[in-house]
This record gives structure tokens, sequence and C-alpha cells, in this order.
């Protein structure tokens, strides 16, 4: 029998965050020549699109995702002598989402998504008058929803469907001469409704190299509805 000599375990804590993202850059032109039979549209497009997400499991009680989407994109316009670029995608989004555990994959939850742009759209007539049809905070939105949250992980095929019979919608415009146009009264600045919502999310990997993100939103305070649906495939040529 050999002496192996004192055994100290080595003891480490357990790291419950986990981090993730991606971020795109696309640059499209578009050129017509001078006899082109649909008439000429050179064009050029810029879009960029940032994700990160941070979620925190502590495996027995608690979830905590937390989600930031950017998208800026522009589109020249060469014929427009009064504007030269229009903002294509225009989206800043935060969604938080806190969780605790009912039973095995459900959660009671609350959640919250604050969304408004990055920059102004500008629109101009055939004079050059410019009139503003959206802005920085003009709308800002708020959804604070509780309800309850379903969580599948099945290897290839991951996601969530939250139900929340309860949810608060704040609405604000920062600048008064819009407010009518995003449904707050003239002259205010805030509306404040309330109704159900619900957000689905799925991550699918088809295969090694093509992925499926997908999110659907919707919202109703039972005078109009909204819905959100956004997809991104991606497919990747090689390991870069």
């Amino acid at each position: 029998r050999e002496d192996v000599g004192e055994v100290v375990a080595d003891l480490r804590r357990p790291n419950f965050w986990k981090f993730s993202g991606s971020n795109s850059l696309n640059l499209t032109q578009n050129y017509a020549t001078d006899n082109w039979f649909q008439g000429k549209a050179n064009y050029y497009n810029a879009l960029a699109i940032l994700a990160i997400a941070v979620g925190f499991n502590n495996q027995r009680m608690i979830q905590w995702d937390n989600r930031l989407d950017v998208q800026l994109g522009f589109q020249t316009l060469q014929d427009n002598e009064y504007q030269k670029f229009r903002p294509t995608n225009n989206l800043l989004r935060l969604t938080s989402k806190l969780g605790v555990k009912a039973v095995k994959n459900w959660n009671y939850a609350v959640s919250v998504k604050t969304e408004t742009q990055l920059v102004p759209y500008m629109e101009y007539n055939n004079q050059g008058d410019a009139k503003c049809k959206t802005d920085i905070l003009s709308p800002l939105t708020m959804d604070v929803a509780v309800g309850i949250d379903w969580k599948w992980n099945f290897k290839r095929f991951t996601g969530s469907l939250m139900l929340a019979p309860g949810t608060y919608n704040m609405k604000y415009v920062d600048r008064l001469d819009l407010s009518t146009r995003y449904g707050v009264e003239k002259d205010e600045h805030v509306k404040h409704t309330f109704g159900p919502s619900a957000t689905a999310r799925f991550n699918w990997k088809i295969a090694n190299n093509i992925g499926w993100d997908s999110r659907l939103y919707w919202i109703t305070n039972l005078e109009y509805t909204n819905i959100e649906f956004e997809n991104t495939i991606t497919f990747s040529v090689n390991k870069y």
C-alpha cells in the first residue's frame, strides 16, 4: 500500500453568470445603368446590429435574463436633393426578466422592456421643408409585465414563453408636436395603459453552421394591438 500523502480539496465557487452576444455590419450597393428599363436607382445601404445578453441562474430559485439590442441602418438617397441619408433600422431596446422558480421549467416572472430610437427620422417634401416623424425619446415605450414564464432546452432548440395577464404600458413622447402621432393626448407627454401581453423567444441550431433566432412580442390594451416579429438566420461559412 502506497502512501499518497495529504489530500487537499479544491473548492471553487460556481459561476452562475452567462455572457453572450453577437454583432454584424452589412453593406449593400445597388447600381443601375442609365439605359436600365426600370429606371435609375443607385443607393448604398449600411446596417449595424449589436445584441448583448447577460444571464444569471443559481440553478435553484432565481433566474435573471438581460438583453440589449441596438440596430442602426442608413440608406443613401442620391436622387433627393434635400435628404442624402434616411434611417432604415433605428432601435435601442433593453429587456430585463426576473424569474422565481414555481415548478419544473415554470417560473413566476416580472419583465421590463424599454425601447426608443437612436436618431431622428426626417421627411422632406418637394419644397425641402422637413417634418420630423420620430426622434430620440419620441416615443419612448416601457412595458412592465407580471406573469408566468416557461423555459425549454431541447439540445439544439432552446427558448422561453412568457404569458403576462397584467402588463403596464407607458408611452412617453418628448416632443409635443409628435404626441398625437403616437396616441398621446395633445400637449401631453405621457400615456398609461394596461392589458395582457405575451413574449416568445427561441434559438434553433438547425445545423452546425446554421442558426435561427426568433422573437415574437404581442401586447394589447383591448383597444389596440401591437405585434413585433423578428427573425435572424445566421450562416457560418467557416470558423471566422
